[in-house]
């Protein structure tokens, strides 16, 4: 089994014990330059990342029983950009994973230079590696795979997006890649819909949360340990 360093914390206490900490001499911390990694931190970011100046953390919330390992993924991430040890948290009595980094530099960083309400940064969307790293996180983070109908193995992607902007740079980041992607604004999500772009989304982007892969692999019919991640 994996020793995934998770402590368990009651979510009454959370506040009380960050409460009292002193923040005039915040610690140091590494800020990445434009690369895939931090273009897909950015897209995990929009999807299921929260901030908060008290006490300053940056939250990534999960599901303990089947996203487990991907909070190692992400924690691992945060580690290799910023150059900080993130905790990982289990919320007592709630099927809850945090991510949490209580960096104060880190915040104002985020709160000062990303803006979810504008999309996409100009150089993700610039750059096609940048976009597809991007658009993994936010895949990895945000998506749901379902079977279209009882006894198939017909499945879709649908990503649930209340940020009309963030909606629309997912819509024409898949189009960009060759994929007919269907947009609903009024119901906030994009959908893959066709199946051999929904394979072809799982070739060549892939996933590295494993709740994905085992769904894709189950609905599809694959019986496989192995499946491909980029």
């Amino acid at each position: 089994m994996i020793n995934l360093g998770i402590t368990r914390i009651p979510t009454n206490k959370f506040q009380k014990k960050h409460d009292h900490m002193d923040h005039s001499h915040p610690k140091k911390v590494s800020f990445p330059e434009r690369c895939d990694e931090f273009a897909e931190f950015l897209g995990i970011f929009f999807g299921e990342c929260s901030i908060s100046d008290r006490p300053p953390v940056i939250t990534i919330s999960l599901s303990y029983s089947k996203e487990r390992e991907y909070a190692l993924f992400i924690k691992k991430l945060i580690g290799r950009l910023f150059k900080v040890k993130a905790g990982m948290v289990r919320i007592k009595g709630t099927d809850n994973i945090h991510v949490r980094i209580y960096r104060v530099n880190l915040v104002r960083f985020f709160e000062t230079n990303i803006e979810r309400n504008t999309g996409f940064p100009k150089w993700i969307k610039e750059n096609p590696r940048y976009l597809t790293s991007c658009l993994r996180g936010m895949m990895d983070s945000e998506v749901s795979i379902y079977r279209v109908e009882r006894g198939k193995r017909r499945i879709r992607m649908e990503l649930k997006i209340f940020n009309p902007e963030l909606l629309e740079d997912v819509y024409r980041a898949l189009e960009s890649f060759g994929f007919h992607p269907r947009i609903y604004r009024t119901r906030n999500k994009v959908i893959l819909a066709r199946q051999e772009e929904v394979d072809r989304y799982f070739r060549e982007i892939g996933f590295h949360n494993s709740k994905h892969i085992k769904k894709y692999l189950f609905l599809r019919g694959i019986q496989s340990s192995i499946a491909p991640v980029v």
